[in-house]
């Protein structure tokens, strides 16, 4: 490979990675929850099914406290705001907490930094104004789908987290 060849695709690269910061950062935190969830549902939405399946938590306990999200007559339209206000809130400044929150952040963002990323090296490429390799364009869907796994689990992670250190808080 040529000198000249190299540099050329250091610059698209480095353009391609700057219009994916800056596009990241023009989307709002609702629409980045919709590409990365596919729905409007947020994880908190899910709190019972995840607790569910976390041998930390007592779901008749969780009931019990906060049947506004975890019985199986919650209002669904309610279960995000009240989750927000009555689990998260109180202890979202814990160690355990604020950490779950940045590893979740952190992964959606690369997420949606990666998706763009391949939106646009998908568009240059279709319209012959750049010819990626379809290697790279493999390895790009690939790091999708690798990303938005990463982006839920760490969702569910501060979700449970947050409900862990919650319930442990005194009435």
């Amino acid at each position: 490979m040529q000198i000249t060849s190299i540099v050329i695709e250091l610059g698209v690269i480095a353009v391609i990675t700057s219009l994916s910061l800056i596009t990241t950062n023009l989307v709002d935190r609702e629409n980045k929850f919709k590409l990365a969830f596919f729905s409007n549902k947020k994880p908190a939405f899910y709190s019972k099914k995840y607790a569910l399946g976390d041998s930390r938590l007592d779901i008749k306990k969780l009931e019990a406290r906060w049947p506004e999200v975890f019985s199986d007559t919650a209002d669904e339209n309610n279960i995000e705001k009240i989750w927000y206000r009555e689990i998260y809130l109180p202890v979202r400044d814990s160690a355990i907490v604020t950490s779950a929150n940045k590893q979740f952040l952190i992964a959606r963002d690369c997420y949606i930094g990666w998706l763009f990323i391949t939106l646009i090296t998908l568009f240059l490429d279709i319209n012959l104004i750049y010819d990626f390799s379809d290697y790279s364009l493999q390895v790009s869907l690939v790091f999708i789908v690798l990303l938005n796994l990463t982006c839920r689990s760490t969702g569910k992670n501060l979700v449970l987290n947050s409900i862990c250190e919650s319930i442990n808080l005194k009435n």
